[in-house]
């Protein structure tokens, strides 16, 4: 995710200055604002069956301007550690719509994509050249609206002799959330007063959901303003006191640590920026998810908790929880897995009874929930708390013991039978 900011804040940094507040060529993708639910599919080829379009990933959705108004943000979480963000802004000079997109390590654009704008129901960008994890390729990408309730996002690659061929596209359909009621305004051009939440304490409360969103947006957007001006008092003033910060790594930062990490950081690095795919309202309370990773590149999960105080929103707490890395499970034979299969003693009175189910092995300990264990290969297996398990043979081949690691901890099961 780190390497998605960088990206960003290089890209922001090239650009021409632009005019204050939102273009007005920018309304005319207005209507997309809001909740969506996205899916991303592949185009592929299969050389008996002929092409196919294969589901790759699903996910929320959020699109809104940025807090300058100076672009529309296409944020979509399609699935942990894969998130697709698009910024679309307005070139006054060139008088043409500018696309950026950010997605995974792999994909760089080596320059912006840029269209003229809407012609019917869609919009088209580039073609523009790119780099897939070092491979130049050549991509457009087409905008389709289909009502005000769902559009479609195609990309297609250049192929040799020229001619473009759809490869992927992704699918957005918005989620309807329960109207706001207006609450008229005493003085006029000023907005209303926020409303006391109808909601029942715990009630996941989907009304404010693009309001907050949008608070909350402005709010990290003066904190990255104030740290780069060394603004100790208005960095302050976006955190609660009792602000506590738990790292990912096992340490609790108090407010006043943050903050002198945060003007300890370096002017020229590009501010964090944040997704709110994930955001939760409870009253004036708010909860925000977003995958992330450490600093050496271990995926996270982080969690911000915010409070809304006198009608403005503090950052309560945050916490970065490690996650444990996606891998990929080997098929092993059946009768492989069955000769895993028995009860082992791992001392102290606890005995570990391994089950087959299907393709896979389980973990069964009286008074604990049992546990997939998921092969890595025909004597390795894994589970989803990160423990490693490794099955031994004598030179006879029957299975002897397995030996289990978690981090910096090991057991032993010896075969019982």
């Amino acid at each position: 995710m780190s390497e998605l900011y960088r990206r960003w804040g290089e890209h922001v940094s090239k650009l021409p200055p632009a005019e204050e507040g939102r273009p007005k060529a920018l309304e005319s993708f207005a209507w997309m604002q809001g909740e969506w639910q996205a899916v991303a599919r592949d185009y592929e080829a299969d050389a008996e069956k002929g092409r196919g379009i294969f589901e790759a990933g699903r996910g929320p959705a959020t699109v809104g301007f940025t807090p300058d108004q100076r672009w529309l943000r296409i944020e979509s979480e399609l699935r942990p550690n894969w998130l697709n963000v698009r910024y679309i802004g307005y070139d006054r000079a060139a008088r043409q719509f500018v696309l950026h997109e950010i997605t995974s390590p792999g994909q760089v654009f080596v320059s912006p994509m840029r269209s003229a704008g809407w012609g019917g129901d869609r919009v088209i960008f580039g073609p523009a050249d790119l780099l897939f994890y070092g491979l130049p390729l050549t991509d457009r990408i087409t905008f389709v609206r289909q009502g005000n309730d769902a559009f479609r996002v195609v990309v297609e690659a250049r192929l040799p002799d020229g001619t473009l061929m759809a490869v992927d596209d992704m699918v957005y359909t918005r989620v309807k959330s329960a109207a706001r009621p207006s609450v008229p305004s005493a003085v006029a051009g000023t907005p209303p007063p926020a409303a006391a939440s109808s909601q029942p304490p715990g009630t996941f409360d989907t009304s404010q959901l693009a309001q907050v969103r949008e608070e909350l947006t402005t709010l990290h957007g003066e904190l990255n303003a104030a740290v780069q001006a060394r603004d100790r008092a208005a960095i302050e003033r976006g955190y609660a006191p009792e602000f506590v910060f738990i790292h990912a790594y096992g340490y609790v930062d108090s407010l006043a640590d943050h903050v002198e990490m945060l003007l300890a950081r370096d002017p020229a690095s590009p501010p964090r920026i944040l997704t709110f795919a994930q955001l939760s309202v409870h009253g004036d309370v708010a909860v925000n998810r977003q995958r992330g990773g450490t600093t050496i590149g271990t995926p996270t999960l982080g969690t911000t908790i915010y409070v809304r105080r006198n009608g403005r929103w503090q950052i309560l707490q945050s916490q970065g929880t490690e996650m444990v890395p996606e891998r990929t499970a080997v098929p092993v034979a059946t009768a492989v897995l069955d000769s895993y299969v028995g009860r082992y003693d791992r001392g102290g009175g606890v005995v570990v009874e391994i089950r087959r189910e299907g393709d896979t092995l389980f973990r069964v300990v009286p008074g604990l929930p049992r546990v997939r264990m998921t092969p890595a290969s025909e004597t390795q297996f894994f589970d989803k708390t990160g423990t490693e398990w490794t099955f031994h043979r004598d030179p006879a081949g029957r299975v002897t013991h397995y030996v289990s690691r978690f981090r910096d901890r090991e057991w032993r099961g010896t075969r019982i039978d």
